[in-house]
């Protein structure tokens, strides 16, 4: 199968959680947003409204929305896994 952006809503990838922590963290745009994967994310994120474009009004070209805000700090609140051992004595 091949991937075409335009067809479907791609998962949640590291390249997503990148873009927006970047505009979440910085005040200039990204080096790599000109690559073709990175527009592509850009432009899903636009359509889901978690990036704004500031038109030329701001430091960077987009800005993370509130929605995109809220749906940051909600992954960041999932805790880290961890492993406890439960060991059951026979009796």
């Amino acid at each position: 199968m091949n991937y075409n952006p335009t067809e479907y809503t791609p998962l949640l990838t590291p390249l997503h959680l990148e873009i927006v922590l970047h505009y979440y963290s910085r005040t200039i745009d990204m080096e790599n947003s000109n690559a073709p994967a990175t527009s592509e994310y850009v432009k899903h994120l636009l359509r889901e409204g978690i990036l704004e474009d500031t038109n030329g009004h701001g430091p960077t070209s987009y800005k993370v929305s509130a929605k995109g805000e809220y749906w940051l700090m909600s992954l960041l609140s999932v805790p880290f896994p961890y492993q406890s051992w439960n060991i059951q004595w026979p009796r």
